[in-house]
């Protein structure tokens, strides 16, 4: 065998081990991207459960944390939801403690959901609510970057807020100040300004 030919031998199979190695590397890096992120854990709806999103049931009492039926999914004039009442409340500041709690596992499996805080410790920790005659004022003392930048979750957020405040037939006023501020307040990516009045508020709903 000519020296010419054992060199271009040497060479091949030279090129041929760089691809085994390339392909064993790339095989252990798919591996490992795929292993390294768990699937996230969420309640899916029950088909035989779901709510209807074009329904939005009577504020008729007693309070109770107020959250959406799938909003935005064949949607509306108005955005569909219903007041939930909790074991042991029964006041206003009770139903706002509820709401920021988010809505429990059931009402996620009827295809409802709302404004859950549970992610923002600090947030929950800081609200101040209280009542005065016919007006409720919530306080955030603390405010952090939260994930409603887009309008459909500030939308989400803000109708079932102002729901919940307002499940209470006795309430005429909501008042909201973020960090001391009540108008305007930057809630996601729209600008409110507080009071607000019951009127207000369903007409929000079906402006959406």
């Amino acid at each position: 065998m000519s020296e010419i030919s054992r060199r271009l031998r040497l060479l091949l199979g030279l090129v041929a081990l760089s691809a085994l190695l390339v392909s064993c590397a790339g095989a252990a890096s798919s591996s490992t991207s795929s292993t390294s992120q768990p699937p996230a854990t969420t309640v899916e709806p029950d088909p035989d459960l779901l709510c209807d999103p074009n329904i939005l049931e009577e504020f008729d009492g007693p309070p109770g944390p107020f959250f959406l039926c799938r909003p935005f999914e064949g949607m509306g004039p108005t955005l569909g939801g219903k007041v939930f009442e909790r074991e042991g409340g029964s006041n206003v500041e009770d139903a706002m403690v509820a709401w920021m709690a988010g809505p429990t596992s059931d009402e996620l499996a009827a295809g409802y959901v709302g404004g859950d805080l549970t992610a923002y410790p600090a947030v929950m920790s800081g609200v101040v609510i209280e009542r005065e005659a016919t007006t409720v004022f919530m306080d955030f003392e603390h405010w952090e970057p939260m994930n409603i930048s887009t309008s459909a979750a500030n939308q989400l957020f803000v109708a079932t807020l102002l729901g919940t405040a307002f499940s209470d037939p006795t309430v005429d006023w909501l008042w909201v100040s973020i960090t001391g501020t009540s108008c305007p307040v930057f809630i996601g990516e729209e600008e409110h300004c507080f009071p607000m009045t019951r009127a207000q508020f369903i007409d929000y709903l079906r402006l959406r």
